[in-house]
């Protein structure tokens, strides 16, 4: 086994700096990507979110490869950790740097003032930023992984193993410190890991430590000083035009921003109070043209909620009654409506037409933490008597407003407490690390959550529904799994159950019972009165209506249709319309042939990236057998490198589909993150240690093959019918049941790889950077390829593709190592070296 060179004596056995410096990059990168997250959904759509994972692992495959091409300075053993230690000062210093451009850059994909080219170009440009910081911390880890006696086992035992850590700390670490307080966290952590590598070469004094506060400390306080000038000079601190509207509104209309909060879940900006009639802050409420006094809340400058001024008695507020939001208490003979269930308490709109129409208990469910205590509870809010009254209790509506996750709350609520059911434009458009990678993926809309909602209504019910009515695809998609739900309760005629009102948004309603005349002549008078339509009447079967759009004619193809016909005209749709389900959650998806390198407003086929990730791939393998030569590359080595492509590109697809199927369960994304995801990262370092007691033949990885096959099997087969038979159970045995089975199924996936590295490293250590870059590298293709694998066969059967990639790939190395007489003679009975 080659020695690398640690300690500052020079010697190689005092490796506890080496394990501080690496402990240190892995945490830091590991909260820069859920970070940086953050930043990226701000600037761009939620579609493009999942880029960010291909875009760090290909760094660190591209650090994995250059290393490798670079070699090894046999002369001088200490260089390798002077270079490490610069390394890990650029990219300390490369973090800050790119977050400042990344956040100040002009060009903008959606600034329709730009050149075609640049528009373009900006998305490229934006990724390229951030990819800088990311190679220079692969280095780090790529040397101490390739050029230090530490066994590859341990190496990535404790990589992992601080990962973990700093996965579980990020979330809560952002909403105290906020994103650029994370950074500047983060680039510290960088610069522990420079000083630690000094410590390495024996070089910790004065004049190189000097060097490099010098340079890292004004750069710290120019990234914590930043954002407070962006705000001075542009209104926001990153500039972009996505979201050009509602930033028109908050900035020239409303004064500004008022506070920024950021979590894990979304970046919550609250403008100050002023007067606006925009149709956009008006939107589903208002047809006046005169202004009202309130404030906007954009959620990832994607999305918005308005809070309206309490400016006198709330039932003289004739707009709340003519607004979509009315609808289900139009709808619904019972008045007032006793027991009402919101879904996104938002600004708090839907309480206030709950309490304009009396209700007596209003349950309301907000998910983002920050949206939940200072704009629904008003904490530290020094506007909260203008706003308050309208959506706290009082002697008519007793308000419960509950920071939980809609499915998660609604799988455990007992069944049949509510009268009415409502979610008004639940969207935030925006995206989290844990759910990254897979893009456009809603669990609010789907199949599976229809049925979840309908099962907590009463007798007399009403589920109501509310989205955008452009584009179309979408609304008919949430009518499509109505009338599937409906079919599979028994209802013989589930039209008689179903209304659609169109306005400037889609109200789509599901009754328990059919609809009364009574009823839907109210519906039809509140249309009259308002100016809305009755897009779907359930006793009208022609769709010949005074308002209704061209597309909106397929509520009424569809409603009267037959089961065999409904499935028929779902088949032929210009539009994916047909019922998203967890398994495949892919709600936005509605496009069926996108262009090969652009995408909808409203969905992203990943074609392009897994082409582009592709060819990378190629390079990262090619380049070395170029530079070598082919006939200095033997079968075996050439071999490990397959394996190790099969192994990353599996590891992501199982990391990505294990994460999306406990996320409803523990309540989603944010647990998600901080459960499943550490759980993974725990469950592979543990992995990574049992590697140590292993021996290193090929019976061994026969074994590893069938146990990777066998449990992932039972991931794709069992398991999901036992989260589902849980459901009922508290919060507390959820987290506990996910952490454990998650952890022992990534132990299991933790074995393969590093047990793989210890079998290369003691043949030759030069080529463990290459196969590191060569695993991250197919960890891209992986990351990119799960969308459109788990959009044609479902996040579950994801994971019997997993089994396979597997148990070839380990079958293939127990093929090599048998050929291998070095390793077969002298190891097949000596256990790998101890950690």
């Amino acid at each position: 086994m080659t020695s690398g060179v640690s300690g500052s004596s020079g010697s190689g056995n005092n490796h506890v700096p080496l394990l501080i410096a690496l402990c240190a990059v892995a945490a830091s990168t590991m909260i820069v990507e859920i970070v940086i997250v953050k930043f990226i959904a701000f600037k761009v759509f939620h579609h493009f979110i999942n880029m960010i994972v291909s875009t760090v692992v290909l760094s660190f495959a591209a650090a994995g490869t250059y290393l490798y091409l670079k070699g090894k300075n046999e002369a001088d053993p200490a260089s390798s950790w002077r270079n490490a230690a610069r390394e890990a000062l650029l990219y300390s210093i490369t973090l800050m740097l790119s977050i400042l451009l990344f956040c100040w850059i002009p060009i903008d994909p959606y600034n329709v003032n730009l050149s075609p080219i640049v528009r373009i170009g900006s998305l490229p440009i934006y990724f390229a930023i951030l990819a800088v910081p990311f190679f220079f911390g692969g280095l780090c880890i790529s040397r101490v992984l390739a050029e230090s006696s530490l066994q590859p086992s341990r190496v990535l035992l404790f990589d992992l193993a601080a990962a973990a850590i700093a996965a579980a700390a990020a979330p809560a670490m952002l909403e105290v410190l906020n994103g650029y307080g994370e950074i500047a966290l983060a680039a510290a952590l960088g610069f522990v890991a420079y000083l630690a590598f000094l410590k390495s070469a024996g070089d910790l004094k004065a004049k190189p430590v000097g060097i490099g506060f010098a340079i890292f400390l004004p750069i710290v306080a120019a990234t914590l000083a930043y954002p407070g000038w962006a705000f001075n000079t542009y209104g926001l601190d990153i500039r972009t035009y996505k979201g050009e509207n509602l930033e028109r509104i908050a900035l020239k209309e409303l004064n500004g921003i008022s506070k920024t909060y950021w979590n894990a879940l979304a970046r919550i900006d609250v403008s100050n109070v002023g007067f606006s009639n925009d149709e956009m802050f008006f939107y589903g409420f208002v047809d006046s043209k005169n202004k009202k006094e309130g404030r906007l809340i954009t959620v990832d400058k994607g999305a918005n909620t308005r809070q309206f001024a309490n400016k006198g008695k709330l039932e003289d507020q004739k707009f709340f009654g003519d607004s979509v939001v009315a609808i289900p208490y139009i709808a619904h003979k019972e008045n007032p409506i006793k027991n009402v269930l919101i879904i996104g308490g938002g600004g708090g709109l839907d309480i206030t037409v709950a309490k304009f129409f009396k209700s007596p208990k209003v349950d309301v469910l907000e998910m983002n933490p920050m949206t939940y205590k200072h704009v629904l509870l008003g904490e530290g809010d020094p506007n909260r008597d203008l706003f308050q009254p309208w959506v706290s209790s009082d002697a008519t509506s007793q308000i419960n407003i509950f920071n939980k996750e809609a499915r998660h709350f609604c799988s455990s609520a007992p069944p049949g407490g509510y009268d009415v059911i409502q979610a008004t434009g639940v969207d935030t458009f925006t995206a989290i690390a844990s759910g990254a990678l897979a893009f456009s993926d809603n669990y609010l809309y789907t199949y599976d959550a229809v049925k979840s909602y309908m099962r907590l209504l009463k007798p007399g019910g009403v589920l109501s529904l509310a989205y955008c009515r452009e584009p179309e695809a979408l609304p008919i998609r949430i009518f499509a799994s109505y009338l599937a739900c409906l079919e599979e309760n028994g209802v013989k005629e589930p039209y008689k159950h179903v209304m659609v009102v169109g306005k400037d948004m889609s109200d789509i309603l599901v009754k328990t019972t059919p609809f009364t005349p009574e009823e839907l002549q109210s519906v039809r008078d509140w249309c009259k009165q308002t100016g809305a339509v009755l897009v779907f009447d359930p006793d009208r079967k022609t769709a010949e209506t005074p308002g209704l759009r061209p597309l909106e004619v397929m509520y009424t193809k569809l409603g009267f249709a037959d089961t065999a016909t409904r499935q028929s005209l779902i088949d032929t749709y210009e539009k994916n319309i047909f019922p998203a389900t967890d398994d495949k959650p892919y709600f936005y998806q509605t496009d069926r042939n996108e262009s090969f390198i652009f995408s909808s407003n409203y969905s992203y086929s990943p074609n392009l990236a897994v082409l582009l990730i592709a060819m990378f791939c190629v390079v990262l393998i090619a380049l070395p057998i170029r530079k070598a030569g082919i006939s200095a590359m033997s079968g075996p080595l050439l071999a490990r490198a397959v394996y190790f492509a099969f192994c990353g590109f599996a590891f992501l697809l199982y990391e990505v589909a294990i994460v999306q199927l406990f996320t409803v369960f523990v309540g989603g994304p944010a647990y998600a993150l901080a459960v499943v995801l550490v759980a993974v990262l725990i469950g592979y370092s543990l992995g990574c240690f049992a590697v140590s007691k292993l021996p290193v033949r090929s019976s061994t990885f026969v074994a590893i093959g069938l146990l990777l096959f066998g449990t992932n099997m039972f991931a794709c087969f069992a398991l999901p019918g036992i989260i589902s038979s849980l459901l009922s159970i508290g919060f507390t045995e959820r987290i506990v049941f996910c952490a454990l089975i998650t952890t022992l199924l990534s132990c299991f996936t933790g074995l393969s790889v590093p047990l793989a590295m210890e079998a290369a490293k003691a043949d030759s250590a030069r080529e463990i950077s290459w196969f590191w870059g060569i695993s991250c590298s197919f960890n891209a293709l992986g990351a990119a390829c799960f969308p459109l694998i788990s959009m044609q066969i479902g996040i579950k059967a994801t994971l019997a593709v997993v089994a396979v990639l597997y148990l070839v790939a380990n079958l293939l190395f127990a093929k090599l190592l048998q050929g291998n007489s070095h390793v077969a003679n002298e190891q097949q009975n000596s256990p790998a070296e101890a950690a």
